[in-house]
């Protein structure tokens, strides 16, 4: 249900020259154009969402003045990573790090689960692994996403970590 690499596929994979704020904005921008004049630009306005399990908590998510830097961070910390020595286990963990932190920094109004999955399939793909978002319902992966942010305070990405687990596996 959630695969969109049937019609449209990420560039990013961590080591090309397309850097990661480059390539969320071209694929939010070819999903959305048609719905949104703002499809792939950056929100110019901070955000919380309220959690969807937990009603009265809210998802904070980083300030848009400092989206472009910390994408650049995320990019930086993927490129810096040794993904040809890492284990299938430590990719997953790495995996779910970067979905969690591109979840944090939230750089759209709307629309930034598909683009973030886009990414993910990608960054799974070029470093041998396959990611099935049809192994778990839908609603699990919104809730591992939102279920991070509960957890800041302990600095937990277990919820995507677990889910990582369930998705992937080493492509073929």
């Amino acid at each position: 249900m959630f695969s969109h690499t049937a019609f449209l596929t990420a560039r990013y994979d961590g080591q090309s020259e397309v850097t990661l704020r480059e390539e969320i904005s071209r694929i939010h921008a070819e999903l959305f154009a048609v719905l949104y004049e703002h499809a792939g630009q950056f929100r110019d306005v901070d955000m919380t969402k309220e959690m969807p399990h937990a009603p009265g908590e809210y998802s904070v998510f980083l300030s848009y003045t400092l989206i472009p830097e910390s994408l650049d961070q995320i990019d930086a910390a993927v490129r810096a990573y040794q993904w040809d020595s890492a284990s299938f286990d430590e990719k997953t963990q790495m995996l779910a790090k970067v979905h969690a932190m591109l979840d944090y920094v939230h750089p759209f109004r709307e629309g930034n689960g598909r683009s973030t999955r886009i990414i993910m399939e990608n960054l799974a793909k070029a470093n041998g692994i396959v990611l099935d978002w049809s192994a778990v319902p839908p609603y699990l992966v919104i809730l591992s996403s939102a279920e991070i942010f509960r957890q800041t305070k302990a600095r937990s990405i277990r919820p995507l970590e677990v889910l990582y687990q369930r998705i992937a596996s080493p492509r073929p």
